[in-house]
């Protein structure tokens, strides 16, 4: 990094050129609107930067200019001609280093005095949108004494913008001469940005134009768009106010003369709605007829039209379900749009398209769905790299896909799984730690799910409106795993329902899920059981049965295809066992002798209470750098039939997507520290991550970050002290790291490595927990995986 930071950037410019190294845009603003208390007047999001024709070169983590150090690298005077003639190989070299120059590269910046001031004029004018009518800006350079006599030099963009004072609205009034169109208007108004008292903004006047037009064409107003409408502002009223005046042209169109004439506006309602379910273009010849289902007509190829035939592809009532447009309806274009959303969203159409025209009934609409279907069936071969709770390896899955199995749009989805792992293992006599052995695991199963478009049993599906598009998942699973300590398999059932309360917010129910993990009787580890004293390492390698509840709810705010900040919020509620238990008292099962617990087919079953959240917001900085900040927290209570939470339910900390100055169960809980501190577990779960991710070259990207959090239990363990939540001990058991990474991002996957040491560790006496200025090489905890950690 010094070598870089000591480079000369100029080195490559003539003398009379001069590096923009920095834009300064000092900011006036008039007296009568700086308030100490509150800054009225002022803009609460500048955006004046953005209006800077020239940027000087970006920084990496704001620290040194690298892409324009490795243009300056690159950068070769040119060959006389008969040296290229001479020295092909040189030729050669000189074209890569171009290809380096050209992609990764980043060319100095020169100030242009002209661009300056067209960036002075260009800013003006946004502040002069934002309400300040009597803005100007006006620019000048500073140039830098030359340290160095080769190269050109360094500048300094200097905008003294004087804002003057910001005019607010006096009155809003209307010209409309359509009584129907100033009704919708007017009953609109409150959902207006801008009112009467607030700072006049031409943005959002904008706004209000897209308000106005989605209002009316909500309302029939099928032709109608937003240039129809108009505002003129009157800014001679004085005491900086502004008079502003709403109005909507008519309908311009042609008589049977030709000649330009102005009518009302039509409102529309819709007459029929034909749909081609099986669309397929280039088609020659067909020959079509029509089915009336639901008030909707389908057209269909002659030969389909057996009742047998009928709905060859797809069921009608699939499809009309997520069609929310309706004959003798208005026109609505909040209906056009969720048409479009809930058919894409049954993912069997490759192509949808809705047209709309003038029917012969006058004020009517004709409506045209096409559609055409995407290939029924697949097979495919995945391969990937694993990383399931911190442990590497590698897999194969083996997956058939079927999208309408059952004509309904139902997604049926058959897997067969295997996956190599490298694990630690127990050594059979004691609870050391054996050393890795490469891929000493393995794990083979089928898993079948199955995605219904709609709510089924117990649910009636037609009580529940389709806006919600509503959605059922069946799944089951059977997997064996086979490692050095022990053999067990783990067979999964469950069913859920989800549906979305609005475009970002999402429900899913699970009703019923179970989960039986049966341990091999011929497990090394099974032999050793009696001995260990802890109930986590015991209850981790003994048959169990859990049948659980579930809901969870994610609001998501990011918009695909976009490149803006959004925010991730899940919450998860869960409890087992309450039924089973339940039951088994009501019936007088027996306990059983040697654990006093309730047990099912002679399997004890858990009960407990979980609940947990994940709250993430991911900030553009600009278009080469985003800041991701995490907070995640989880609390997992064991009651009744359970003294201590199922192993797969409970939390651990460290490894490649939380703590990473840690390995996976390496860390925690509290500050317990023992001979054998691996598979550690808890009840409780804290952590926050904030981590920065930057460009770096073509595919490659970097990222700094800083992990924090623990693991703890709620009931002490006598086996492991330090281990309790104790609100008074609990901030000086945060454990904290901090760490590098590189990552190489091909689009469809993200292949991740991290690097990352301790700085606090809690394992340590308290008073000696700051770790960072004793590390060593060795201390740094290296992890691959595969996406990003969150």
């Amino acid at each position: 990094m010094i070598t870089l930071l000591s480079c000369n950037p100029t080195r490559r410019l003539s003398s009379d050129e001069n590096l923009l190294v920095k834009n300064v845009i000092v900011k006036k603003y008039h007296s009568g609107t700086e308030l100490k208390s509150k800054k009225r007047g002022r803009l609460k999001n500048d955006e004046s930067s953005n209006y800077l024709r020239q940027k000087p070169n970006t920084k990496m983590l704001k620290l040194f200019r690298f892409h324009l150090w490795v243009y300056n690298i690159a950068a070769s005077k040119n060959l006389p001609d008969e040296d290229k003639a001479k020295n092909k190989k040189r030729n050669k070299k000189k074209s890569k280093t171009k290809k380096i120059k050209n992609i990764v590269g980043e060319a100095p910046v020169v100030v242009d005095s002209n661009l300056a001031a067209k960036s002075a004029r260009q800013i003006e004018i946004y502040l002069n949108s934002k309400g300040f009518l009597n803005a100007s800006v006006r620019d000048s350079i500073a140039y830098r004494k030359k340290r160095k006599k080769r190269g050109g030099g360094k500048c300094v963009a200097y905008y003294l913008a004087d804002y003057g004072p910001r005019f607010k609205i006096n009155s809003i009034k209307y010209k409309i001469e359509e009584s129907n169109i100033a009704f919708h208007v007017r009953s609109d108004s409150s959902n207006f940005s801008l009112k009467e008292g607030m700072f006049f903004d031409r943005d959002k006047l904008d706004k209000d134009r897209d308000v106005i037009a989605h209002t009316l064409r909500n309302n029939g107003y099928y032709f109608f768009s937003k240039d129809n409408i108009f505002f003129e502002a009157d800014s001679s009223v004085g005491n900086q106010l502004i008079d502003i005046k709403l109005g909507i042209k008519k309908r311009q169109e042609y008589n049977s003369k030709d000649s330009l004439i102005e009518t009302d506006h039509i409102r529309y309602k819709i007459n029929k709605i034909l749909i081609q379910s099986h669309f397929i273009r280039n088609l020659e010849s067909p020959i079509f007829d029509t089915l009336l289902f639901q008030d909707y007509l389908f057209v269909e190829n002659v030969n389909n039209l057996k009742k047998e035939d009928r709905s060859k592809y797809i069921k009608y009532q699939t499809i009309t379900r997520k069609v929310f447009l309706k004959p003798g309806n208005l026109f609505k274009i909040d209906d056009l749009q969720s048409t479009y959303q809930h058919l894409a969203r049954l993912h069997i159409y490759k192509f949808i398209n809705i047209t709309f025209n003038i029917s012969d009934k006058p004020g009517f609409l004709d409506c045209f769905i096409q559609l055409s279907p995407v290939t029924r069936q697949s097979f495919s071969i995945e391969t990937e790299g694993t990383h399931s709770s911190g442990d590497l390896g590698i897999g194969a899955n083996l997956i058939y896909r079927n999208k309408n199995t059952f004509k309904g749009a139902e997604l049926l989805e058959i897997k067969f799984k295997g996956a190599l792992e490298a694990q630690k293992t127990l050594i059979s006599t004691s609870e050391s730690v054996e050393p890795l052995d490469v891929f000493n695991t393995y794990e083979v199963g089928p898993e079948t799910k199955i995605y219904i478009p709609k709510f089924v049993f117990p649910i009636i599906s037609k009580k529940i409106p389709k806006r919600y598009d509503p959605k059922t998942t069946f799944s089951i699973a059977y997997n064996y795993q086979h490692r050095a300590d022990y053999t067990r398999t783990i067979a999964k059932g469950s069913y859920a329902y989800e549906w979305k309360e609005s475009i970002f917010k999402t429900h899913i129910l699970s009703p019923i899920g179970v989960n039986l993990v049966s341990i091999d009787p011929n497990s090394p580890i099974l032999a050793t059981l009696s001995t260990i004293k802890n109930d986590f390492v015991r209850n981790s390698f003994i048959d169990h049965f859990t049948s659980s509840s579930r809901y969870s709810f994610i609001y998501n705010n990011q918009t695909l295809n976009r490149i803006v900040s959004f925010t991730y919020f899940r919450v998860n509620i869960e409890a087992a066992g309450n039924t089973l238990r339940a039951l088994s008292k009501a019936f007088n099962a027996p306990l059983d002798t040697a654990t006093g617990n309730y047990e099912l087919f002679s399997i004890q079953f858990s009960q407990y209470v979980l609940i947990d959240f994940d709250f993430r917001r991911y900030s553009v900085i600009n278009e080469h750098t985003k800041l991701v900040s995490r907070f995640a927290a989880g609390l997992g209570l064991p009651y009744g039939n359970s003294t201590v939470m199922p192993f797969e339910k409970s939390y651990f900390a460290g490894g490649a997507n939380g703590l990473r100055g840690w390995q996976a169960r390496d860390l925690g809980p509290g500050s317990f520290v023992g001979p054998n501190n691996f598979d550690q577990i808890g009840d409780i779960r804290l952590e926050a991550n904030l981590e920065t991710r930057f460009e770096i070259i073509s595919i490659f990207e970097g990222a700094a970050f800083v992990d924090a959090g623990n693991i703890w239990l709620t009931q002490e363990d006598e086996e492991r002290p330090g281990a309790l939540f104790e609100f008074e001990d609990f901030l000086s058991e945060i454990a904290v790291d901090a760490g590098l990474g590189l990552r190489l991002n091909f689009n469809f996957f993200i292949i991740r490595l991290d690097a990352a040491v301790p700085v606090t560790s809690p394992s340590n006496a308290y008073g000696k927990r700051w770790v960072l200025g004793n590390s060593k090489t060795e201390d740094i905890n290296y992890n691959i995986g595969i996406g990003y950690p969150f």
